[in-house]
């Protein structure tokens, strides 16, 4: 069993573990009946040990076949042939039984997605002296780049939690115990006995993991009376879902490895997105208010311009798509027919693939929506006010050498206008409140229709418990509060900082959502948007740093390695980010 599938494994079993006790090793039906009853079974040891005794109709092709229809006992290899082409099916009353029988339906009354938001990122672009961050030198301009390298090891999935069991249902008593009744339904088909608790918690701890590397380019222009900069970034960007070393050991000591090319595929096709390209780029102007000695204090404004865009997609991982529509409600009858295909050496096999495939598309979805995040604010066009000052600590402590420490403050509030997204969504659970007793097929009066339009709406709840569609939203996003403080040394050539920043964004708001007019789409009513609510998040960090300056006549080199890192947060993960600074005054 394959480490990175046993998430995958673990789902395909309480999805089909009903349909796999519909593969008999023989059938045999009597060629005088035109009707007949088909035992689905287990295993050979015990033919009739949890089995279903399933009325089913066969037909043929001419009159006279559907007089005498034929089906050769498969017993014998060299004569397991079929004299004609025969149809069989089955009635959506019986399909109904077998999945009461299995518990199948309580199953489905239980939520497997918890959250369907998407997850909060803070911009490159407010991040602490990624770019000069205060203009005080004498020079005309400054050109410089910050090479970078960002990790946020665990991110959060909601507001107060890194663990994806807080987004998708993997530790619910209540769905561990249905699943555990439909695996006793159909016990003889394992070897083993499956503890459901126990194979979901070993993935409830999986992280989301984010890293960014690159460099942010600026340049800034002291005018007459106005200062002027610029700054974008170019980087690469990396999510990935995250195991450690023990939770993976305690994954294969379960289930047992594979070889290391299996899991690298596995890891790049389903749990790695990453890309590279440009972010935002921002344009400040700002107005020196006070230039007093060495006092200086600023006030401005700035515009963030949504120029992000990938030059290049799944290099070490992949891209994900953002389907708006859901697959064809269909999977019960395509499943009953391969169960009764005479051919059985590869209906299950088939069977299996189309459950697998099915959760492999659920997966894709829910990984666009976690790790295939934009470079930028996501389309958004951002407007920001700022002052920022500069004071020696010799204006408060009248000490030798004071006058080489300054306190550098920066205070700012940005508003993003609203934009359209593409944002994922659940469909709600109408299965959760209704009595399943309802679904009983009345076998005195049976009504073939109101049967049909119960398997057609099983299926459909089916679907919309796994299955994540994408819609057109209009996004207005929260206002972002940024504010540093930092006390700064400069000698002759080498200097010191070291301070705190704070980054705060209120929720966004999620208004006017677009429904495709398309198949297997329904209704705005149906979407449970407020799983899909975004909520609010912060983050408190240290930073610091050294420099080195070359100064001559004509121009400076500043050159500096910094580094911070989170000390609290809510909504958004712990990260650090360690950078390189080199710039040139001239």
């Amino acid at each position: 069993m394959k480490t990175y599938h046993l998430l995958l494994t673990t789902l395909t079993c309480t999805l089909s573990v009903s349909f796999f006790s519909l593969y008999p090793e023989k059938q045999k039906v009597s060629p005088q009946k035109r009707s007949a009853h088909l035992a689905f079974h287990d295993n050979d040891e015990d033919l009739y040990q949890n089995s279903f005794d399933i009325p089913i109709s066969i037909t043929t092709d001419s009159p006279s076949a559907q007089k005498d229809a034929e089906i050769i006992d498969d017993t014998n290899e060299n004569e397991s042939t079929i004299s004609r082409q025969v149809a069989i099916t089955i009635e959506p009353a019986d399909i109904i039984s077998l999945l009461l029988d299995s518990k199948v339906l309580p199953l489905l009354q239980e939520d497997f997605f918890k959250k369907t938001n998407r997850t909060n990122t803070q911009s490159l672009l407010d991040y602490p002296h990624l770019g000069n961050q205060l203009y005080n030198s004498t020079t005309k301009q400054i050109t410089g780049c910050d090479i970078f390298f960002n990790q946020t090891s665990k991110g959060y999935f909601t507001k107060n939690s890194p663990a994806l069991s807080s987004y998708l249902n993997l530790t619910g008593e209540t769905l561990i115990n249905r699943i555990e009744c439909c695996l006793e339904s159909v016990e003889g088909l394992f070897s083993s006995k499956i503890d459901a608790a126990k194979i979901l918690g070993l993935f409830k701890n999986i992280a989301l993991q984010q890293r960014r590397l690159g460099g942010m380019f600026y340049h800034v222009h002291r005018h007459t009376k106005f200062i002027s900069r610029f700054k974008i970034p170019f980087y690469y960007l990396e999510n990935n879902l995250f195991l450690t070393n023990s939770e993976r050991i305690a994954v294969a000591t379960e289930f047992g490895d594979t070889t290391q090319k299996e899991q690298a595929d596995f890891r790049k096709n389903y749990f790695v997105s990453d890309k590279v390209g440009f972010g935002d780029c921002r344009f400040i102007l700002e107005y020196p208010l006070l230039v007093e000695s060495d006092v200086h204090a600023n006030i401005g404004g700035y515009i963030t311009l949504p120029t992000a865009f990938a030059v290049k997609k799944g290099m070490l991982g992949s891209s994900f798509a953002k389907p708006k529509t859901i697959p064809p409600l269909t999977i019960f009858e395509t499943l009953f027919d391969l169960a009764l295909d005479p051919s059985l050496a590869t209906a299950q096999e088939e069977a299996f693939n189309i459950v697998k495939n099915l959760l492999l598309d659920s997966f894709n979805r829910a990984a666009s929506n976690l790790l295939d995040t934009p470079l930028g604010n996501g389309g958004h066009v951002g407007l920001g006010l700022f002052a920022h000052s500069c004071i020696p600590m010799s204006t408060f402590i009248k000490r030798q050498g004071a006058t080489q420490v300054h306190m550098v403050s920066r205070l700012s509030a940005e508003y993003l206008f609203p934009s359209r997204e593409k944002l994922f969504y659940i469909h709600k659970n109408k299965l959760k409140d209704i009595d399943l007793d309802t679904f009983k097929p009345d076998t005195h009066t049976p009504d073939p229709a109101k049967a049909a339009a119960d398997l057609k709406f099983i299926e459909q709840e089916l679907i919309h418990r796994f299955f994540l569609v994408a819609y057109n939203t209009r996004v207005k996003p929260g206002i972002i509060f940024h504010g540093n403080n930092t006390f700064r040394y400069q000698g002759r050539r080498w200097g010191w900082d070291i301070g705190t920043d704070t980054w705060i964004q209120t929720k966004d708001t999620l208004s006017t959502i677009t429904i495709p007019s398309c198949p297997n789409v329904l209704s705005l009513a149906d979407i449970d948007k407020k799983k899909s609510e975004p909520f609010f998040a912060y983050r408190g960090k240290v930073c610091g740093g050294i420099n080195y300056c070359v100064t001559n006549p004509t121009n400076k080199l500043n050159i500096s390695l910094n580094l911070d890192t989170t000390l609290f947060n809510s909504g958004i993960g712990k990260d650090f980010v360690l950078f390189f600074k080199i710039e040139c005054h001239h």
